[in-house]
């Protein structure tokens, strides 16, 4: 039912504000092998939400459907940025894209290896996850409208990355088992990319972690960091803001929150790196699935409303 759904997306958008601002006061700090040794966060929890590069793009991408329909060409793309997005309030692969459209390129050129430096980033991830859930349980129609956003920033891996972020928003409609969405999104993507490798890797960490009956989401994080930052990574990470490391801290979280969203938050801010994009995205997903009425009261008591 319609009522039902609209539940599920009010549960959405306050789950992704709700891990955004909890994770922004250690946003990059913990980015070493040792992650943040807290044992919890203070949530920040608002009457009135700011506007943040992890959300408001997603907002004028329904904009963009909206004016332009579910194909927009990469004129009527840049024309909307140009329009909407100064460059002041982006960063990143973002803000390189932007600078490109004030040179007069337009999407997907504007994402791509041969022209955006910071192609490998999180912004594609960041901006287009909460479009699986005007497709759901579509999980194709859920890559193709990402995907066509996505590129306006990125290429290759972090393109992936942004892909498997909506597949799972998409199944996440009908589907309530975290394993089984990640699986879901992971099938969604291409299985020679990185960004599948980092999953595969972390599902198979947590499910050897979990034989001993002791979880210990630190000791996973410790192989993310030594196979994709440290050692093993053999110099192929970027930066704390590449779209690799990010997918592998977020899927930690997912996986090892068992489907709580105060866990998997937490767990998603104490991993560091993209320490407010991270709980945003995973927030956003269990907020999906169990719908505003299924958000833990104590939260949703002191928040404004996200209508």
């Amino acid at each position: 039912a319609a009522d039902v759904y609209f539940d599920k997306l009010h549960g959405m958008w306050l789950g992704q504000l709700i891990g955004n601002m909890a994770g922004r006061p250690t946003e990059g700090v913990y980015s070493g092998a040792e992650p943040n040794p807290a044992e919890s966060v203070p949530w920040v929890l608002m009457a009135e939400w700011p506007a943040d590069d992890d959300t408001d793009l997603e907002y004028l991408a329904q904009h963009i459907f909206l004016a332009h329909g579910l194909d927009p060409t990469g004129a009527e793309l840049r024309d909307e940025w140009l329009a909407h997005v100064p460059i002041s309030s982006v960063y990143v692969a973002n803000r390189q894209a932007r600078y490109l459209m004030n040179a007069g390129f337009i999407p997907p050129l504007t994402g791509s290896y041969q022209h955006n430096t910071c192609w490998h980033t999180i912004d594609a991830q960041i901006t287009t996850e909460s479009l699986g859930a005007i497709a759901p349980g579509l999980r194709q129609p859920a890559i193709t409208l990402a995907g066509s956003l996505a590129r306006i920033t990125n290429e290759g891996l972090a393109l992936h990355g942004a892909q498997y972020y909506a597949a799972m928003y998409a199944a996440a409609s009908f589907e309530s088992d975290v394993p089984t969405l990640v699986q879901l999104g992971l099938a969604a993507i291409p299985q020679s990319s990185r960004t599948a490798a980092v999953i595969r890797d972390m599902v198979a960490w947590h499910a050897q972690d979990l034989l001993d009956g002791q979880p210990d989401w630190r000791a996973t994080r410790w192989l993310l960091y030594d196979n994709y930052v440290g050692t093993h990574a053999f110099g192929r990470h970027f930066s704390w803001v590449e779209s690799t490391i990010n997918i592998g801290a977020t899927t930690l979280a997912l996986l090892y929150g068992d489907g709580d969203f105060e866990q998997t938050v937490q767990i998603a801010i104490l991993a560091g790196w993209d320490s407010d994009c991270n709980p945003a995205t995973a927030g956003g997903l269990l907020g999906l699935i169990s719908g505003y009425s299924g958000l833990p009261v104590e939260l949703t008591a002191q928040c404004g409303d996200v209508h």
